[in-house]
């Protein structure tokens, strides 16, 4: 009797797919969040060697102009860079491809801006002014640049809160705890200099409302004046007189919801410098206390 043999042909089954198919889900739910956190991570460390290679540019500046610090402005050639919405902002021939797209518009202005300032001469990638972990720059009118110098570094004396600052290097008394660059969150519309439209820019230097009556170690009674940022999503980085810069972690809810704000103005139409020292009060000394300013009236400033 012969026997009759089946080649029987193996198969997942439905259930076995879906099981699979869960598990793989599973995993990637794992895995999505720790690649957000590694790039992140990633962003921070690009972000934190942008600032340093634009404080070597920023010390090399002083050292060939007898100790001077450059502009913290962004008007004049002796301004570390040029806002496009700066009174000495020299308007380039915009190529048709990149003026018929407004975030490559805005990220050309700014390129031009920083070759028509102090630091270019020093550092010559145009990009180091912008921080990767930055997307705002992508809608539409809003500028690429995601740095600012702090007004106690040779910026001018706003008209709201008048201030002094700091002209020469040499007279920064503890450089190791003296900030030079911000991140910045506080965009305004603004006419593009010696052309049609607008952008909205970080204005000039960033500046704490300091008083005669608001200073260290207290400084009560203090707010935030110009937004920081968060580009880094719970961070931002500072860059400091003696080279090195760090990221900071914000801890203050507040903070947080100023410096992760999407759209223009936001002190000034928005909160109304309305987060105080009550609000912020782990975040705001962090900053005043970096904030270099010298002594004016009854202030004794912080550069002591």
């Amino acid at each position: 009797m012969t026997t009759l043999s089946k080649n029987v042909t193996k198969a997942f089954t439905l259930i076995e797919l879906l099981v699979v198919i869960a598990i793989i889900a599973i995993l990637a739910a794992m895995l999505l969040p720790a690649l957000a956190s590694a790039k992140r991570k990633a962003q921070a460390a690009n972000c934190i060697n942008n600032q340093k290679q634009l404080l070597f540019a920023w010390k090399m500046y002083s050292d060939d102009n007898s100790d001077n610090m450059v502009g913290a402005n962004c008007n004049a050639v002796s301004d570390w860079r040029i806002s496009p919405a700066g009174s000495g902002f020299k308007l380039p021939s915009i190529p048709p491809a990149i003026a018929a797209a407004p975030d490559l518009q805005n990220k050309y202005l700014d390129e031009q801006g920083f070759m028509q300032g102090g630091l270019y001469n020093y550092c010559k990638d145009a990009d180091l002014l912008h921080c990767p972990g930055d997307t705002r720059w992508l809608t539409s009118d809003y500028a690429f640049d995601s740095y600012s110098v702090m007004n106690g570094m040779n910026g001018s004396s706003p008209s709201t809160h008048p201030q002094p600052s700091l002209t020469k290097e040499l007279s920064i008394k503890h450089p190791s705890a003296a900030m030079v660059f911000t991140e910045e969150n506080d965009p305004r519309s603004q006419a593009i200099s010696g052309g049609s439209g607008n952008v909205f820019e970080n204005i000039n230097a960033w500046t704490l409302p300091v008083t005669g009556g608001t200073y260290p170690p207290n400084w009560t009674g203090f707010t935030w004046w110009d937004a920081p940022a968060a580009f880094h999503q719970t961070s931002a980085v500072y860059g400091f007189a003696d080279g090195h810069a760090e990221n900071h972690r914000w801890l203050d809810g507040a903070t947080l919801m100023l410096a992760n704000y999407v759209g223009s103005s936001p002190t000034k139409d928005v909160y109304a410098q309305g987060f105080s020292l009550t609000q912020c009060p782990r975040d705001l000394p962090y900053v005043a206390n970096g904030y270099v300013f010298p002594g004016f009236g009854i202030n004794p400033g912080n550069n002591n």
